[in-house]
């Protein structure tokens, strides 16, 4: 019998193990950078200070900051945090709608990276797109 996916989360966890303290601290310091001053929803926020924190902490500890797992990681951050962010205009809007799609994807694989159980991606997920359907909202409706 081959093993199920808590056992193949489990042993990616064992393999990669944690972020080294070197990782955490430039992960934690570039993304207090990127949030300073900026209004995200607590659920977002705290998703992004527990959970994709790790994600960047771990693409930190596979190449640094040159490397191609940090770069997709940051990536995906600013885009989570754009996403997030009132939207005043219909063009905002539009850009959003375009965005989601792939957001999720980036969002899950990452998750999947720091071996985040399906569960929890699919509350993050569901979580992500209630915010997302208010912010396609026109404001006033």
């Amino acid at each position: 019998v081959a093993p199920g996916p808590a056992a193949s989360a489990a042993a990616a966890e064992t393999a990669r193990g944690s972020p080294t303290l070197a990782a955490e601290t430039a992960a934690a310091r570039k993304m207090a950078g990127l949030l300073r001053g900026r209004t995200i929803p607590d659920a977002s926020l705290l998703f992004m200070r527990q959970t994709w924190l790790r994600v960047l902490a771990l693409a930190y500890d596979a190449g640094g900051e040159q490397g191609p797992a940090w770069r997709e990681a940051l990536g995906t951050l600013e885009d989570l945090v754009w996403s997030v962010e009132a939207k005043a205009d219909a063009a905002a809007r539009a850009r959003l709608r375009g965005l989601i799609p792939d957001l999720l994807r980036r969002l899950d694989a990452g998750m999947v990276y720091a071996s985040i159980a399906a569960d929890e991606r699919r509350a993050v997920r569901d979580a992500l797109l209630a915010q997302h359907r208010e912010l396609l909202q026109e404001p006033g409706k």
